[in-house]
């Protein structure tokens, strides 16, 4: 092994389960080509896992084998990494705040970033590029309470009020209510029936 791809495991190695690394934090080691070539080698050999086009990260040994890190580490070590906010998609607010009992079949989050395809041996994961409005409060209720509410639908809106009415603690309305300047414009005149 050479320095260089003997520096770039052991780094990789080094970092917490999620930590993802890319060529560009090793140009200080060689060339972009030697990095690049260094990374797809071990990708292929099962040193590394390719999470993304240009994302790898060290995979993890169980018992039951080698497999790639816990992606919800990952997608929040990325996050931190690139100072993007991520959400949930409206599906799965929905969910959590029992509107519906449907899961969705892949796994979404809403970003500030690029829209992307992480990949995890066979699971992939989605990041779908979204407006600010649909990021606000990431993981509070209220927040959750927009999604939901886009998510369901102006048909569907009034019978969702009703019942996150039912859920919604005082200081969480309030951050509800707040959060109206920031909003579609249907989706703040729902809102405003949280102020009744």
């Amino acid at each position: 092994m050479t320095s260089i791809t003997s520096n770039i495991l052991a780094y990789a190695k080094s970092l917490p389960e999620g930590v993802t690394v890319s060529a560009r934090e090793f140009l200080h080691l060689g060339s972009r080509t030697a990095i690049d070539q260094a990374l797809s080698r071990f990708a292929r050999n099962g040193k590394l896992f390719r999470i993304g086009t240009v994302m790898y990260a060290y995979p993890i040994q169980t018992r039951f084998g080698i497999i790639p890190p816990n992606f919800n580490l990952v997608i929040e070590n990325t996050v931190k990494k690139n100072g993007e906010v991520i959400a949930a998609p409206g599906a799965v607010s929905a969910n959590r705040l029992g509107l519906t009992t449907q899961n969705p079949m892949k796994i979404v989050f809403l970003t500030s970033g690029k829209a992307r395809v992480l990949k995890f041996k066979k699971a992939e994961v989605i990041l779908q590029n979204a407006p600010d409005w649909q990021l606000l409060e990431p993981n509070s209720v209220a927040g959750h309470t927009i999604r939901a509410i886009d998510f369901m639908g102006k048909h569907q809106a009034e019978w969702v009020i009703e019942k996150i009415s039912e859920l919604l603690k005082p200081d969480e309305r309030k951050s509800l209510l707040a959060l109206r300047p920031y909003l579609p414009q249907w989706i703040a005149d729902e809102v405003s029936r949280f102020d009744k």
